[in-house]
């Protein structure tokens, strides 16, 4: 065994041979007896668990440990989609059964808003632009067919004046 990965054992698993891998225990004992670099990182790995061995176990709170348990216990009998839709709309909290249900509906109602008006706009642009090109068609048809100097023009134009 390399010195490399025995010093990746004792990070993993610390410094108590009965903790590492069984298939690598001949080896990492027999390099800890015969290598001096080997027996100092030994030395240092043990006084680390010593440490953790002394520190104090937190206690945790009953009530958190309740509601990891009931989470764990819902989350797996809430398998159907719909009822995981429900779940995240509705919240787990006070705050959260206020805003979610509010963002739930309004965010489609302002995409549908935004979405409405940028088409409306976009057709108010076409029907400008087409009545452009009507008025310049009529134009140039009215000038092909007509001259403003003809008597026809000047007969057309006071009988109009007249009849309005």
């Amino acid at each position: 065994m390399e010195l490399s990965r025995f010093a990746q054992l004792l990070a993993a698993y610390g410094s108590h041979p009965q903790r590492w891998p069984e298939a690598e225990r001949v080896a990492a004992e027999q390099l800890l007896s015969s290598s001096v670099e080997a027996q100092r990182l030994h030395a240092e790995e043990r006084a680390l668990d010593m440490l953790l061995d002394a520190a104090p176990v937190p206690k945790v709170p009953a009530q958190l440990a309740q509601r990891i348990v009931s989470n764990a216990r819902q989350r797996k009998s809430a398998g159907d989609a719909m009822q995981w839709l429900l779940n995240w709309l509705w919240g787990s909290s006070q705050a959260e059964h206020w805003w979610r249900p509010a963002l739930a509906l309004g965010l489609p109602a302002l995409c549908g808003i935004a979405l409405g008006s940028l088409v409306a706009q976009q057709q108010q642009q076409q029907l400008s632009e087409q009545y452009v090109m009507a008025q310049l068609n009529q134009d140039e048809v009215s000038s092909l067919l007509v001259d403003e100097n003809s008597e026809d023009v000047q007969t057309l134009a006071s009988e109009w004046s007249e009849w309005l």
